[in-house]
């Protein structure tokens, strides 16, 4: 019955504490009432917690801790856990065709592009500077993508088959027809399937 919420923490602010003081953070500081994590999660400084601390520190500061199998652990087909280690280093590799078949879907990398980072250039192209990703872009190189164009300010744009630049400092060029239309001084969010 309750309506999850999302909270962004920068990994530098928390890669120095002890496994005790980031379970403390998520009750004290973020008020997490509950977590879910793979059977071989680690946390903490060095990684020196693992799931089932997490459980017990849970249970100390109130907080409800789930601990699921490994997808694609004894699943036919599957060679392999799905985790996401595996899954960056496949992106980082540009195998999305792998990363999908473990997904399970195609992989979809979020963009929210303030009004202050908008830029069309004079061929129409959109530059998408890779501080406006919210998860890690695949390889760089070309990629064909199905795009969805939201303003911040309200309406929704769909391309599919668009032309995606990825460049080697993961800024993004988009091929899009009438670019120049998207001009918004409310930003955009872009989300685009491989």
């Amino acid at each position: 019955g309750h309506t999850p919420r999302q909270r962004y923490v920068p990994f530098a602010a928390v890669r120095h504490l002890q496994p005790e003081d980031f379970v403390a953070m998520l009750a004290e500081d973020l008020q997490v009432a509950g977590v879910v994590v793979g059977e071989n999660y680690r946390f903490g400084y060095k990684a020196r917690g693992d799931a089932k601390l997490l459980q017990e520190l849970g249970q100390q500061h109130g907080i409800s801790v789930a601990i699921t199998e490994l997808l694609g652990a004894g699943v036919p087909g599957r060679v392999g856990e799905v985790s996401s280690s595996r899954i960056r280093r496949l992106l980082g590799q540009g195998r999305l065709k792998r990363v999908e078949e473990l997904l399970g879907r195609r992989y979809r990398l979020m963009a929210r592009i303030p009004p202050e980072h908008m830029a069309v250039t004079a061929s129409g192209q959109v530059s998408v500077p890779s501080s406006c990703f919210s998860n890690q872009p695949p390889a760089a190189q070309q990629y064909k993508v199905d795009l969805s164009i939201f303003s911040t300010a309200g309406g929704e744009h769909a391309h599919r088959g668009v032309m995606m630049d990825l460049m080697p400092d993961n800024c993004a060029l988009l091929e899009l027809p009438h670019a120049t239309d998207l001009q918004s001084s409310a930003g955009l969010i872009l989300s685009v399937d491989f």
